[in-house]
């Protein structure tokens, strides 16, 4: 089994010595130009991470490496293409050969965006009205991952029976195929677009890895988006293996300590900025010292699935205002639409990360949220309408207060707002564009910006909800009125119905009891432990 500890342990090991490498990266040198400053580096590992602040650069440098292997110009590159190479040892011939714009060019060079690359491919399905028909109705399903399946349900944390890859030709640019998965799990079979963003972006990661090219070298950005601190380590152990058997190298970016965990130390660069403000290398030679220059974030606890873009920004601008450090721990991920959303809840579940369902408040009541494997959840609201509708409608009733907020002509945009149908899904975009604004952002921002500010009490109990959503809570049970309650950081939750039939509730009324917040009916609602 390639996932067995003695394994893992063997394909670490052999990162540093290279065992069985044909080819040998020793050196790279960028010459710097512009806001990059000049980088020598003396490659001693097949790994090399590179890592650093969102912003630092990190990026830059991959993409700066890539360029002069490959000589083709990569955006945001600011180095000098004719004085940059990157030296490769021979080792059969013991003779260093040169890459670069004064040599010649690498060919097995790979670039790897897995997050952005899964969404391009989930579009490009999403937009085919034929793609079904085209190619998976009778698409040739290979059983090319099975022999990694055990990294794989670990990293997911499912109980995946089987996976097969449609490989499709013709679809994608450069030549480049689109592997279309199918899992197979207890007598389900969903395909890449019924799947979370995180197990595509997974799926799609160790397809690319283990289809590539004998002595590759590979470009890998932040692959540890939307995982837990534990699928992230079998994520690391998962590309030592694969680096090891295709004797690959591979340059890596990233902000996550996890990923650095079983790494030595001095195949690790951070990218910061030097008293010129030019992107830079260094190095610590002890690792706490290391991670402390880094300012790493913290370990993510899980990720939020939202319906689309706009409910993302509105989850975001929420926990800005009120409680930053679920904004930190969490991930946010929209997955075009809540029929999207709700596949995901039906079939999966994760040990290792605790994964919410928020969807628009118009889903209220349509559901039965415990047949799901996930807790389900919903955007605070007045109303059982879509986010933009909820917040349109708000910025009318409130346009004075809105018109205060926007650095621009108050008659101009009070003028437009109340002349603007409430067709709420380009509402914001046709509003920019009457403004003569370059970013319908700014206004959608502020627009739920002044939303929270005058429905704070909705907000906190949301908030409220979401730090203690399925968490174990202890709190008394009250009576008033003939009607039970809780409350909890002085806020109030009824109780959930369904506790009046299991329960005698008069026997509990004043006694601490265990249980948790859950959504029953559309509602926040607190369910016992008895």
């Amino acid at each position: 089994m390639l996932d067995r500890k003695a394994e893992v342990s063997n394909f670490w090991r052999h990162l540093k010595e290279r065992k069985g490498f044909k080819l040998k990266v020793s050196r790279i040198f960028i010459k710097g130009d512009g806001i990059m400053d000049t980088i020598p580096l003396d490659i001693n590992s097949a790994l090399t991470t590179i890592c650093g602040k969102n912003g630092a650069g990190k990026t830059t440098v991959l993409k700066s490496i890539y360029s002069v292997l490959t000589g083709i110009e990569a955006e945001n590159t600011f180095h000098n293409v004719e004085d940059s190479y990157v030296a490769i040892n021979e080792v059969s011939n013991k003779v260093n050969k040169f890459y670069g714009n004064n040599y010649t060019t690498f060919d097995n060079v790979l670039y790897l965006e897995p997050a952005d690359d899964a969404i391009i491919i989930k579009n490009k399905i999403i937009n085919d009205s034929t793609f079904n028909d085209d190619y998976i109705e009778n698409g040739d399903e290979s059983p090319i991952l099975d022999e990694y399946l055990g990294y794989i349900k670990k990293i997911l944390s499912n109980d995946i029976e089987k996976i097969t890859v449609i490989e499709i030709e013709g679809v994608l640019e450069k030549d480049r195929i689109l592997p279309y998965f199918q899992v197979y799990k207890r007598g389900i079979k969903y395909g890449s677009l019924e799947m979370g963003q995180g197990e595509h972006k997974i799926l799609y990661l160790v397809w690319s890895m283990i289809t590539v090219k004998t002595n590759s070298i590979l470009m890998l950005e932040e692959p540890e988006a939307f995982l837990c601190s534990k699928s992230q380590e079998y994520l690391m152990d998962f590309i030592a293996c694969i680096i090891d058997r295709k004797k690959l190298h591979v340059f890596l970016s990233t902000h996550s300590d996890h990923i650095l965990r079983k790494q030595n130390v001095t195949s690790c660069l951070i990218v910061k900025r030097n008293n010129e403000d030019k992107i830079c290398l260094t190095s610590e030679k002890d690792k706490s010292k290391y991670l402390a220059a880094l300012g790493l974030e913290p370990s993510k606890k899980g990720v939020y699935l939202v319906e689309d873009e706009f409910a993302k920004l509105v989850i975001q601008t929420i926990l800005n205002e009120t409680n930053s450090s679920l904004l930190q721990e969490f991930y946010i991920d929209q997955l075009q639409g809540e029929s999207h959303v709700l596949q995901v809840a039906m079939h999966y579940k994760s040990s290792n990360m605790k994964i919410v369902c928020l969807l628009d408040a118009d889903q209220k009541g349509k559901l039965k949220e415990d047949s799901f494997l996930i807790p389900i959840a919903y955007l605070p609201a007045n109303q059982i309408v879509a986010p933009e509708q909820e917040i349109i409608s708000y910025v009318k009733s409130n346009v004075d207060s809105f018109v205060q907020r926007m650095n621009s002509s108050k008659d101009n945009i009070k003028r437009e707002i109340v002349s603007l149908e409430e067709n709420h899904h380009d509402w914001f975009e046709e509003l920019s564009a009457r403004l003569n604004f370059t970013n319908s952002e700014i206004l959608k921002v502020n627009a739920i910006s002044l939303w929270i500010q005058g429905n704070r009490d909705k907000i906190d109990k949301f908030v409220h909800v979401l730090e203690n959503l399925h968490e174990n809570l202890t709190v008394k049970i009250e009576k008033k009125n003939e009607n039970y309650f809780v409350n909890s950081n002085g806020i109030t939750y009824d109780l959930d119905p369904k506790l009046k039939e299991r329960i005698n509730l008069e026997f509990y009324n004043g006694k601490d009891m265990k249980g948790y917040l859950q959504f029953s009916k559309g509602n926040e609602v607190f369910n016992f432990i008895v």
